[in-house]
C-alpha cells in the first residue's frame, strides 16, 4: 500500500485552511485505497481536526521537521507555503515525490507537481521544465457537498433580513465581532448567524 506523507501548517495566525484542505484530499486518497499520515506542528484544534478524520498525526517541531520513527513515503504533499530549497533537499530522503500546494517560496522549483488555484494555466511558463503543474480554479480543492449544491436561480428580497459571517477557523484578526458590532450599529434588529471554528478565541 502506497503512503502518502501530508505537511501542512496551521496556527491561530495563520488559520486551520490547509488542514481542511488537506483532510478533503486525504478522504479521498483513503477511498483510493492509500495510507495518509499527517506531520504537523502541535497546534491543538487542528490536530483534532486531523484526528477526528481518523487519520495519525507526527508532531513536528523546528528540530525535527520530520518524523524519525516513520518510514519515507511513496508521496509527500506540502501545503505550508514558502518552502526554501534547502526543506526541499532535507525532505527528499523521505519521500520519492513532492507534490506542493500554493507554494510561493523558491522551493516551489524543486517539487515534482506543483499545484496552484490562484494561478492561470498561462503561468505555467515560468516554472522549471523539470516540475509539473496544475493551474486554475479546476484544481481547487473542496469538500464533495460542495458539488451537490443545486445551482438554481434564487429570488432575493429587496431588504436584508439576515446576515451570515464566516471568518475562517481562527479569525485572529477578529473580523467577526468587528463586522457584527458595525452591522448592528446598522441595523440593530438584523439577524445574524456567526460561523466560528474550532481555534476562534472571542465566544464572550
Amino acid at each position: 500500500m502506497q503512503t502518502i506523507a501530508v505537511y501542512c501548517k496551521a496556527s491561530f495566525q495563520e488559520g486551520l485552511g490547509h488542514v481542511v484542505r488537506q483532510v478533503n484530499l486525504a478522504k479521498v486518497l483513503i477511498k483510493k485505497g492509500r495510507q495518509v499520515i499527517f506531520c504537523m506542528e502541535d497546534y491543538p484544534p487542528a490536530v483534532a481536526r486531523v484526528k477526528e478524520n481518523g487519520f495519525p498525526v507526527f508532531i513536528l517541531d523546528s528540530e525535527r521537521p520530520f518524523p524519525n520513527n516513520v518510514q519515507p513515503a511513496d508521496l509527500a504533499i506540502l501545503d505550508r507555503g514558502d518552502n526554501t530549497h534547502k526543506a526541499i533537499e532535507v525532505l527528499r530522503p523521505h519521500a520519492r515525490l513532492i507534490v506542493d500546494f500554493d507554494d510561493l517560496g523558491p522551493g516551489r522549483n524543486s517539487v515534482n507537481l506543483l499545484i496552484d488555484a490562484n494561478l492561470g494555466p498561462g503561468d505555467s511558463k515560468n516554472s522549471p521544465p523539470n516540475v509539473k503543474t496544475l493551474f486554475g480554479l479546476s484544481h481547487s480543492v473542496l469538500h464533495p457537498e460542495y458539488s451537490k449544491i443545486e445551482r438554481v436561480a434564487r429570488v432575493y428580497t429587496k431588504t436584508i433580513q439576515s446576515v451570515l459571517i464566516s471568518m475562517g477557523g481562527t479569525d485572529p484578526n477578529k473580523l467577526s465581532l468587528l463586522l457584527t458590532q458595525t452591522i448592528l450599529k446598522l441595523a440593530p434588529k438584523i439577524l445574524i448567524t456567526v460561523v466560528t471554528g474550532p481555534g476562534f478565541e472571542d465566544f464572550d
